[in-house]
């Protein structure tokens, strides 16, 4: 019966679903791959558990990775090995890296580490030698901080190195500056307050490479220090030709910001825009709410980021705002031209969904989301002449709400709505309240742009 129950748990601990290595917005990837038959979860167990009767799996917190036990292939052979995390007795972590071996699983390396916890797993060739290297970030509860440390599996001496970062980091993610397909490490440290005994430091950003069987820095920038904590981080493409690290970045008040790590034409190592930590650090990028993340929103391959403008009635409607209360134009960023829109959209992100806002009613458009009956409904406003220039309502012009499917069939199409898009047992749809000739452009624009938001 013991047999049957860790057969069952190991079946579940290898499909467990997995979520980003950075930091990032609307697309859930699954990336682990299970062992090909049960045999080989047993015998993966069997060599992680050893003569323990007390086993922990650790799982890790953050990134891409999210099982204790997870399948890569880490030493070039084309076959995937496995990495697994476990609780210490004494204290501390320890991860075993099992290499499936012609004549069966093997334990190639055993590595302990003091951490409570296990911040995050990623995969890359660091050193350029074509097999994907491991990185683990061990992480502290108390600190927020982690250390990251490499494991590199060497073909012709058949081990595993380890590597330390000797830099602690509060946000990470793996960069490839230059396309040579060799990853570089990017980190973001926090400034820290200024002791009796210690001078303070300010926020940094630095991006190592591995260089002669060490990680290096080679480059270091400025980053903002009002930073709290780093909801993305996402290394890509922000035009055809160049790439950046696009960071949003969460303050004390839950204001959010964006910066651009990247390397202009002189090879110098840049925090954009400019402006942080000045007297007025605020830059086209800063955003009063932390719910708009930085992404690839149009699927052309380039990462967008949001700038936010509140809708007309709004920040002094009733209600508290929501994400429906904004117009997001999706932004990418030129250092000479600065920021570029690309498409403005309104979003219901509690909903998951996200539709192209015509500009042709650009400021005479605003919401007001009833979340009782998940109906969002969107009217026209007109301007008193007066000195404040009050927004007033009009006639609505539509609205969308999310049905299940067994409300739809007796709701949806009989009340006048047309939909939209389903996802599991949700339907969307569109009811449009107007016959003004004005609007009809905009209505089905709106229709055919509708998107929902994986993840």
């Amino acid at each position: 019966m013991k047999k049957k129950f860790l057969a069952i748990l190991l079946s579940i601990l290898f499909i467990l679903p997995l979520t980003g290595c950075s930091v990032m917005g609307l697309d859930t990837r699954a990336l682990l791959s299970p062992p090909k038959a049960n045999a080989d979860q047993q015998e993966i167990h069997k060599l992680l558990q050893g003569d323990d009767t007390d086993f922990n799996f650790i799982y890790p917190r953050n990134g891409d990775y999210r099982s204790a036990v997870i399948m890569q292939d880490f030493t070039g052979d084309g076959v995937q090995d496995a990495v697994g995390f476990y609780e210490l007795e004494e204290g501390g972590i320890e991860v075993q890296f099992i290499i499936h071996r012609k004549t069966g699983w093997e334990t190639a390396a055993k590595y302990k580490n003091s951490a409570v916890q296990v911040d995050r797993v990623c995969f890359g060739d660091l050193n350029g030698d074509g097999i994907t290297d491991v990185l683990i970030g061990w992480g502290n509860t108390q600190s927020g901080a982690a250390s990251l440390h490499a494991y590199s599996y060497s073909y012709n001496d058949d081990r595993i190195t380890e590597y330390a970062l000797k830099n602690s980091y509060n946000g990470m993610t793996l960069t490839d500056f230059d396309d040579d397909g060799v990853k570089e490490i990017f980190i973001l440290q926090p400034s820290t307050p200024e002791q009796e005994d210690a001078e303070g430091t300010p926020a940094r950003a630095a991006v190592f490479s591995m260089q002669n069987g060490e990680l290096v820095q080679v480059h270091m920038a400025e980053a903002d220090n009002s930073i709290v904590r780093y909801p993305s981080i996402s290394f890509g493409k922000v035009s055809e030709t160049k790439n950046a690290v696009i960071v949003d970045g969460a303050k004390a008040d839950s204001s959010m910001t964006t910066q651009i790590f990247h390397i202009n034409e002189n090879g110098l190592f840049l925090n954009s825009p400019a402006g942080v930590n000045t007297e007025s650090p605020s830059t086209d990028f800063h955003r009063v709410t932390s719910s708009f993340l930085s992404q690839d929103i149009n699927g052309d391959g380039i990462l967008e980021i949001p700038v936010i403008s509140w809708l007309p009635t709004y920040p002094n409607a009733t209600d508290k705002p929501d994400s429906t209360a904004y117009l997001v134009s999706w932004s990418t960023f030129d250092e000479k031209k600065g920021y570029q829109v690309k498409m403005n959209t309104l979003m219901n992100l509690a909903e998951s969904y996200y539709f192209e806002f015509p500009s042709t009613l650009n400021g005479r458009i605003t919401a007001i989301n009833d979340t009782n009956s998940r109906t969002v409904s969107y009217f026209p406003v007109e301007y008193d002449d007066d000195e404040a220039h009050t927004a007033r309502m009009l006639s609505q012009i539509f609205s969308i709400r999310v049905f299940t499917a067994s409300s739809w069939e007796q709701r949806g199409e009989p009340s006048g709505y047309t939909k939209l898009a389903e996802q599991g047992d949700y339907v969307y749809g569109i009811s449009i309240s107007t016959t003004e000739k004005k609007y009809e452009n905009a209505l089905k624009k709106i229709q055919d742009s509708f998107q929902l938001i994986s993840g």
